[in-house]
């Protein structure tokens, strides 16, 4: 966003260039920039994630209106779930889509008093609209109406085929959206497929509720809490689901466990279904007025929980901030317009915080620190190779050929090589010293001894060193 809000500095516009093409991943693009005239961009990304999180609130209170004729207060359990790994991870325009795909879905179950053709044309801008936002809030959203409809059929009694051709008409909508999906192939897309193991799996499936990088502990209370919960107020009838929900939660839930790891390009797709379901929940529940009394304690219940997650995310993201805070302080030395290469090592399992030893707070995860690179960009207009680009509209300047990497990952100091051999992998990291002319060294505050060739210290700080490449010899 930094990038497409400032084209008029040279240094920026000398590693990085705009390449505006259709995508299925353009929520941010189409909103920031635009904010950005009357607003810094740092206020422009607040603002976006603010209305991110507003959205699946409203969305879940809309859903409600449409299923139950009425809101109440219910909705604002999904306060519980808008910090998830979907946001951790920095899916915003997933999740920005899914706000707008599950008012979509709200505005679809209302339809039947609406007239067929204002429908199909209303509701076949919105599934288009989906589709450039983001590709999986536009399958979601297909999902649901497919089931629903599908649902809705299964429901009559007699079974009419009459009926189950006027429910498939809303199959139309879709027709322009994949009509720009089959515009977007044109460009090649990756068809690889990945499976992810066992642990990968399970934080997947703590996705809606887990704010860490692994699953930690207060997350895992929650599921226990919530699943409990839910269990004991369904046996005493004090919440019953919406028949018409039954099945598009159903086919969400399963889809989510079938969901690959890897698709089409996309790392992390079997986060992104898991995350929608409790705000689908939340709409589909049915409460039974009579036991107010104990809904009462289940309120209790949530607003400790909402605290207490609050407290924990506020504490562990300020400790970020100061790390943040603490490279930008020493980026400065960076030349602007430099080419920066950022290696790290592995995290040591005793590392804290400066002044967080003994702390209860949970242990820092470098995962933390995989993109602070990326904040030279903002501050030096550095060229950083791990910038995210494959789904994005910006792309490197030529003069940066041949230093932009499939993986954005951050690597070990060992993957390093200074000459061409069959070990060096990714390439970009071949002949580095003369490719980058500043090395980022996330160390923890273990120097290397003695200095690696081609190397020269010009700032440390608690956890890291930036150095500056000397020139080889000829």
């Amino acid at each position: 966003m930094w990038i497409l809000s400032h084209p008029e500095l040279p240094a920026l516009a000398a590693n990085y260039r705009p390449d505006w093409r259709l995508l299925p991943n353009l929520a941010l693009d189409l909103v920031v920039p635009g904010l950005a005239h009357i607003m810094s961009v740092e206020s422009a990304g607040r603002l976006f994630v603010a209305m991110t999180l507003a959205s699946l609130v409203l969305a879940t209170a809309g859903l409600r209106w449409a299923l139950h004729g009425k809101v109440g207060l219910w909705p604002l359990l999904s306060l519980l779930f808008l910090y998830n790994s979907a946001l951790l991870w920095g899916f915003l325009n997933y999740l920005f889509a899914l706000g707008i795909a599950l008012s979509a879905f709200a505005l679809w179950v209302a339809a039947p008093r609406w007239h067929l053709g204002l429908g199909l044309l209303v509701f076949s801008l919105l599934a288009a609209l989906l589709l450039v936002l983001h590709l999986f809030a536009f399958a979601i959203y297909g999902l649901l109406i497919g089931v629903y409809e599908f649902g809705g059929w299964w429901r009559e009694t007699p079974r009419r085929l009459g009926s189950f051709v006027s429910r498939s008409l809303g199959a139309v909508q879709f027709v322009p959206a994949l009509l720009l999906w089959a515009m977007i192939l044109q460009g090649g897309v990756t068809t690889k497929i990945e499976f992810g193991d066992f642990g990968r799996k399970f934080y997947a499936w703590l996705a809606p509720i887990s704010f860490g990088f692994s699953p930690p502990l207060l997350s895992l209370i929650m599921l226990v809490t919530g699943l409990l919960s839910f269990f004991i107020a369904r046996r005493a009838r004090v919440v019953t689901l919406v028949p018409a929900m039954r099945w598009p939660l159903a086919a969400v839930a399963l889809v989510a466990v079938a969901m690959p790891f890897s698709l089409h390009g996309s790392n992390f797709a079997d986060y992104r279904l898991p995350v929608a379901l409790p705000f689908l929940l939340i709409a589909a529940l049915r409460v039974n007025v009579v036991h107010r009394r104990n809904l009462a304690w289940y309120g209790v219940l949530a607003v400790a929980l909402f605290g207490v997650r609050i407290w924990a995310t506020t504490e562990i993201w300020s400790q970020n901030q100061r790390s943040f805070d603490e490279f930008r302080r020493a980026d400065t030395i960076i030349p602007e317009g430099a080419r920066l290469l950022a290696v790290a090592n592995k995290m040591p399992s005793d590392w804290r915080w400066p002044g967080t030893e003994g702390s209860i707070l949970p242990l820092p995860d470098a995962q933390v620190f995989n993109h602070l690179a990326l904040l030279a960009v903002i501050d030096r207009s550095a060229y950083v190779p791990t910038f995210f680009s494959t789904w994005t509209v910006v792309e490197p300047t030529a003069r940066n050929g041949g230093r932009a990497p499939s993986d954005t990952s951050t690597p070990r100091p060992n993957e390093l090589a200074v000459e061409s051999d069959s070990s060096c992998d990714p390439e970009y990291l071949c002949h580095w010293p003369e490719k980058f002319d500043y090395l980022l060294w996330i160390d923890y505050g273990e120097r290397p001894s003695p200095l690696p060739a081609h190397l020269a210290t010009v700032a440390t700080g608690s956890f890291f060193t930036i150095y500056r490449v000397t020139p080889r010899e000829p």
